[in-house]
């Protein structure tokens, strides 16, 4: 039932029970109050308050007679009905709630006069205040309940908001609704999200450097353009991916990081990180690892083999050659009759030694003590281009922090808020690549400096 009834014109009546003298001054202090919200409702708005819900009677324990009832009516409730006429009941409630009820009506009564002010300022307020959709529907209170607490969780609507499951359905849903969209988009929208979900984020500048194909001068030229156009420089924060590629412009990349950042330069490392990635990673102040993260030894390919694997099988020839000197003339004429380029066996030596170099200008910029000498810096760096007999050799967190530890400071952070970050950002883009290879859609996601672009798997 829905009645609407000017808030001046409201009055309180005594229903018909036997009271105690006892609760006179009670009821009186109550009518003085009701009748100001009633001044105040006057200079708030012409219009009416509309009040829908069904009445509510609060009744007292087994035996209480004496107990004192109010009954809120409306202006037809003044005049004499007549005989043909049922009389309204009104909206009933005890005493011992009246003035919760008060209170919550002065709360209402302040919300119209600030929307009435609002309205004012900035249009005609043509529809009436509506107490259905500006307050929630109010519990049943209790003799024992707290009243005061009751009034206020009513009228403060609190929203909390939970981040969405984002899992294989999830994702699946996302693409087959944007799959003729803008796939693309709505992907990138559910990334910077994942990002946002983190707090501590909004203090980096993020950069990605996700990308399944080898690095090479595109990411460095598309992450310089990101960099550029930085106006307030902050702290860098890298989402680093990659199998490796191109040892130089891996470490324009880190290079670049350095010269741009505000104080720190971050790699998040999610999954792997490997040769030339290592690389660009041992610029940074710190590497925010986890379980999954691995970083790789810094040997430079070529033809898909390590570049020290040719010197190396030369000295294995000439090792055979000492322990069987009589296959030492089959071993020669076989060297003389291969396609075998001495001279390129100098050359990749030299590029092995030049990612050590480069490792080792890039550990340099991180040193945080005196104590630690560039003896120390070198071995590293020689330990990472020459250490490991797999190009694939998994260097995980535990190692890592081993490796990183005489050059002074936390330069390893383990399992941080930023690490669950980047690989939460992992995780939904490893989740968008299974449910394309299941749908049989030829996409997949990269992300490069603040690009996002979708690429046929073949490339």
């Amino acid at each position: 039932m829905q009645k609407q009834f000017p808030l001046d014109e409201v009055s309180v009546a005594k229903v018909d029970k036997p009271t105690e003298s006892s609760m006179q001054p009670k009821l009186d202090e109550g009518l003085t109050q009701q009748a100001h919200l009633s001044e105040v409702a006057d200079e708030v708005t012409d219009g009416s308050l509309v009040v829908q819900g069904s009445a509510h009677e609060s009744r007292g324990e087994e035996g209480g007679e004496g107990q004192e009832e109010i009954q809120i009516t409306p202006p037809a409730a003044k005049s004499q009905p007549s005989e043909a006429t049922p009389k309204y009941e009104g909206l009933r409630v005890s005493e011992e709630n009246f003035r919760a009820l008060l209170a919550q009506a002065e709360e209402i009564v302040n919300r119209a006069k600030l929307g009435a002010s609002h309205a004012h300022q900035h249009g005609s307020w043509s529809k009436p205040f509506n107490l259905e959709t500006t307050v929630k529907p109010r519990k049943a209170i209790g003799e024992n309940a707290d009243i005061s607490g009751q009034v206020e969780s009513d009228v403060v609507e609190e929203t909390i908001s939970q981040k969405p499951n984002r899992d294989a359905k999830y994702v699946a849903e996302l693409v087959g609704r944007e799959k003729d969209k803008d796939l693309c988009g709505a992907l990138k929208k559910e990334i910077l999200d994942i990002l946002a979900e983190n707090p501590g984020i909004v203090q980096y500048e993020v950069v990605f450097l996700y990308d399944h194909s080898q690095i090479s001068r595109y990411h460095a030229s598309a992450i310089y353009q990101k960099l550029a156009a930085i106006k307030n420089k902050k702290d860098i924060f890298l989402i680093l991916r990659s199998p490796g590629g191109e040892v130089e412009p891996a470490y324009l990349i880190s290079k670049m990081c350095n010269r741009y950042k505000l104080a720190k330069f971050v790699v998040g490392i999610p999954a792997d990180a490997k040769s030339a990635a290592t690389l660009l990673s041992l610029g940074a102040d710190e590497l925010h690892m986890g379980a999954m993260s691995e970083l790789g030894p810094i040997d430079p390919q070529i033809n898909d083999f390590p570049a020290l694997a040719f010197s190396g099988a030369l000295e294995r020839i000439t090792k055979l050659a000492d322990e069987y000197p009589g296959a030492a003339k089959m071993l020669s004429q076989y060297l003389i009759g291969s396609s075998l380029d001495v001279r390129a066996l100098g050359y990749y030596e030299r590029i092995t030694e030049s990612a050590a170099q480069y490792a080792s200008r890039l550990l340099k910029s991180k040193l945080t003590s005196t104590d630690v000498n560039i003896e120390a810096v070198s071995a590293l760096a020689a330990h990472f281009t020459n250490h490991y007999k797999d190009h694939n050799f998994v260097i995980d967190i535990d190692e890592a922090c081993e490796l990183f530890a005489p050059l002074g400071g936390d330069v390893v952070k383990a399992d941080t808020e930023l690490y669950k970050t980047c690989h939460e950002v992992h995780r939904f883009i490893d989740l968008f690549h299974q449910v394309c290879a299941v749908k049989n859609l030829d996409k997949r996601l990269v992300v490069i400096g603040d690009s996002f672009v979708l690429r046929s798997t073949a490339k």
